[in-house]
């Protein structure tokens, strides 16, 4: 995996700090493409990254590429690792998290209370549908849904306005 870190960084990526959801990953920018690449041996991100692939929608990443590698030179039980190419996004602000997580516990109190989907009108991050997708994803595939946490929401600057986006929603 690390030649493969090389060449992205001989093609003039940079390697960037890794948020705390992000430990396990090497994440590489290229601020002037507004491209990201991460390096991740996550199972469950791997999950994410394909339906974000081939299920585009405004609040989950462009993903533009999302490949797997099995890298048999290391004798190793870690030598499975995907490369996913994506735009580049930008770190929520205090308040935007603030936002997003008061939001998600008022979503998931009313689902606990019993109030149906199709009920729910709190969508001040317009983010309700993408949450309803990615929960019939997770039980899909097996993994679990964790949207409760900011740090795994990203804001994509468009015309002068940041829009939320669910960035790694399984675990």
């Amino acid at each position: 995996m690390q030649s493969h870190i090389d060449e992205y960084i001989a093609k003039g990526y940079s390697v960037i700090e890794n948020a705390p959801s992000n430990i396990g990953s090497t994440i590489l920018v290229d601020a002037a493409a507004e491209r990201v690449v991460k390096f991740s041996q996550d199972r469950a991100y791997d999950k994410f990254a394909r339906y974000a692939r081939d299920n585009p929608n405004s609040r989950l990443p462009k993903i533009f590429a999302h490949n797997e590698y099995d890298d048999d030179s290391f004798a190793v039980s870690n030598s499975w690792y995907t490369v996913t190419e994506m735009e580049y996004l930008e770190r929520l602000t205090d308040d935007e998290a603030s936002d997003v997580e008061a939001w998600i516990a008022r979503l998931f109190a009313a689902l606990r209370s019993g109030t149906q989907w199709d009920e729910l009108v709190d969508d001040p991050l317009d983010l309700l549908d993408a949450i309803r997708q990615l929960r019939d994803c997770a039980r899909s595939t097996g993994t679990c849904l964790d949207v409760l946490k900011a740090s795994n929401y990203m804001a994509r600057a468009s015309e002068g306005a940041r829009r939320v986006v669910v960035t790694d929603p399984f675990n």
